[in-house]
């Protein structure tokens, strides 16, 4: 399927590992100018170098950190007209919720909620102008991830398994088979319904959050 977003410009967040890396590869794949911004100089710069690899497609890297104000001011200044934005950031540290202060409560705060609302403030108008899907030719949905093999969780895994006095590779076998697919998931799934949600087939699809976590949540929403 063509999704119709060759040409477009993309701005990914947190993008030098993991699901924010997955979903600026499959945005490349469907010939989408992608840039990448994540913390860290060489992990961000081995990620652009795969995904141009991958991809034969065309990927800027920023070192920004977007959970700042001038992270996002350089973010935006290497895309300063973005057509897709990808908000990611770390989530917290693992850890007991009772050793967590409030100004533990208040980065997490920032990080995962303001930090995306900041940089939507900042980019929505120019989507807007440029017309690109839906009444108002801009659509917000979110994705939410459930277990998936990423270094986020093999750190997660390594902190409990530290925790019990355990191998970090039982705890990683454990959590696969209680998931309903017996299975963590692979970041490029993950990616794939990023490019999808991006795509200029979903202008009907808004204000939605999709769910990828294997099962886990046995409910539907």
């Amino acid at each position: 399927m063509d999704l119709g977003i060759a040409g477009k410009k993309a701005l990914v967040c947190a993008a030098s590992k993991g699901l924010g890396k997955a979903c600026a590869k499959a945005l490349a794949r469907e010939g989408v100018a992608v840039t990448i911004a994540a913390r860290t100089k060489e992990t961000l710069d081995a990620a652009a170098a795969e995904i141009r690899a991958v991809t034969q497609a065309p990927v800027a890297a920023v070192v920004a950190d977007v959970t700042t104000e001038a992270g996002r001011a350089a973010a935006l200044k290497a895309c300063p007209e973005p057509d897709i934005l990808v908000n990611n950031a770390g989530g917290p540290p693992p850890g007991d919720f009772r050793d967590w202060s409030a100004d533990d409560w208040l980065k997490a705060l920032n990080n995962n909620m303001v930090s995306s609302i900041m940089l939507i403030k900042a980019t929505v108008d120019g989507m807007v102008a440029r017309k690109f899907v839906a009444r108002h030719n801009v659509t917000i949905n979110n994705l939410l991830p459930g277990p998936f093999e990423t270094d986020r969780m093999l750190g997660t895994l390594k902190f409990e398994a530290q925790r019990q006095n355990r191998d970090w590779k039982e705890l990683h076998a454990e959590r696969a088979r209680a998931n309903p697919t017996g299975r963590l998931g692979d970041p490029d799934e993950f990616g794939a319904l990023c490019a999808f949600v991006c795509s200029a087939h979903t202008g009907f699809i808004v204000g939605q959050s999709f769910l990828l976590d294997g099962g886990a949540f046995n409910a539907t929403i």
